[in-house]
């Protein structure tokens, strides 16, 4: 009975999400019921393939080899330079079990070798065929026109700045609604440059985690589209077939590798440069919340504000109340600052305190790059990309940060009612 329950309070999240997101349309007349039923029918039925069937969790499980042996690559090459900090061999004894684990040299530089990984899949191509291939359902599931297919598919895999460059000579005539889909699904999804960092914070304390990350991305994607499709319908279509097109191609597989590093190292620098000034910044903002009176052995904090503030929200996406504080404090932080720490919090939370339920709801609604920090980088990508839309983006950008959270929230409440 209890089962029953907790998954009724999931598709209040789930009904509730969509009721927003018709409430804030743009255009409500041009919001078509059938087709945002037809869209949440595929999501519920992918999202419980990708879950539940044995032979889907097979493939993540080879998929979970591959990672690992990136990692102990990684080491490798991190142990050479950076010796016992990058992984060597240790020339003393642990006083504590992982007092030598130095973020910065063990977790952070594997970024580096996937973007050079990646640098080298667009110079043999494949990677192009494999976002085409997503593109093409994609463009069958939500009507998309198929220069945004190609984007929104590409979101899975790259950045949000550098998915739209894949189509950066069609982005001055797609439509309004094409636009912002763009906008949206970039920013309810992660990039693989990072998705392997996510994994080793969050696989010590998250059975499966490479598993839900991976459905995480692809499902919000999903949810995504069709959240965008409410808030801003689609009412011109472009129904012509197109091609990867305007993806930078080195001369040589050298250059290639180079370039991804080159890449990497500036995704590397920046995710070392946030976490030091934003964890300088909540440190500061609490210490001025906690001078504030409010009762005896209460401290005030900005987790605890935004905790209580996003508490219902996480209550409907399926997560019992008692631990909804703790679910919204976790929110709070991806949205006001960015994934990354969130999901570091994430795997630092007590297990009394969260169940193994709750922690993969949270990985679900965390798994987005719906923050302030992203949607500067996303806003001053684009106008650059496309100078002659600046004002319809600048528009257009808080709605689809909005959008974005909406998305994983979402993406949340469908997997909250199958688990």
């Amino acid at each position: 009975m209890e089962d029953v329950s907790i998954r009724f309070q999931s598709c209040i999240g789930i009904i509730l999400i969509l009721i927003v997101s018709w409430l804030f349309s743009e255009s409500k007349q041009n919001v078509l019921i059938s087709r945002v039923l037809k869209q949440l029918t595929i999501i519920f039925i992918v999202a419980v393939l990708l879950v539940t069937v044995p032979q889907v969790k097979e493939v993540f499980f080879y998929l979970n080899k591959i990672v690992q042996h990136l990692q102990v690559a990684t080491e490798f090459g991190t142990s050479f330079v950076f010796g016992y900090l990058g992984g060597a061999d240790l020339p003393f004894l642990e006083n504590q079990v992982g007092t030598s684990f130095i973020f910065a040299f063990k977790a952070l530089p594997i970024i580096l070798v996937v973007s050079a990984i990646s640098s080298i899949l667009i110079y043999l191509g494949i990677l192009q065929k494999v976002i085409r291939l997503v593109s093409l359902l994609l463009k069958k599931f939500a009507g998309l026109e198929g220069s945004v297919a190609i984007a929104a598919a590409a979101n899975v895999f790259v950045g949000m700045i550098e998915s739209p460059l894949l189509i950066k000579p069609y982005l001055k005539t797609i439509s309004r609604g094409g636009l912002f889909t763009l906008m949206t699904t970039g920013l309810s999804t992660i990039a693989g440059t990072v998705y392997i960092l996510y994994i080793s914070i969050l696989s010590p304390t998250i059975k499966d985690a490479i598993l839900h990350l991976s459905i995480a991305s692809f499902l919000s994607c999903l949810t995504g589209i069709l959240v965008s499709s409410i808030l801003v319908p689609v009412r011109k279509f472009d129904q012509g077939e197109y091609s990867i097109v305007n993806i930078q191609r080195q001369d040589s597989l050298m250059m290639a590798i180079f370039d991804g590093i080159a890449t990497g190292l500036n995704v590397l620098m920046n995710v070392i440069a946030t976490l030091i000034v934003f964890l300088a910044l909540v440190y500061l903002i609490n210490s001025l919340l906690s001078i504030i009176p409010v009762g005896e052995n209460v401290t005030l904090s900005l987790q605890l504000l935004l905790g209580y503030f996003l508490a219902p929200i996480m209550w409907t996406c399926g997560i019992p109340w008692e631990e909804a504080i703790t679910a919204g404090g976790l929110m709070g932080t991806k949205v006001v600052f960015n994934e990354l720490m969130a999901f570091v919090s994430l795997a630092a939370v007590d297990e009394i305190l969260f169940s193994e339920r709750s922690r993969i709801i949270c990985l679900y609604a965390l798994c987005g790059f719906a923050n302030f920090g992203s949607l500067a980088i996303l806003v001053g990508g684009l106008t650059t990309i496309v100078p002659e839309r600046k004002t319809e983006i600048l528009g257009l950008s808080l709605k689809s940060l909005v959008a974005g959270c909406l998305a994983t929230l979402l993406t949340a409440s469908v997997v909250g009612v199958i688990i």
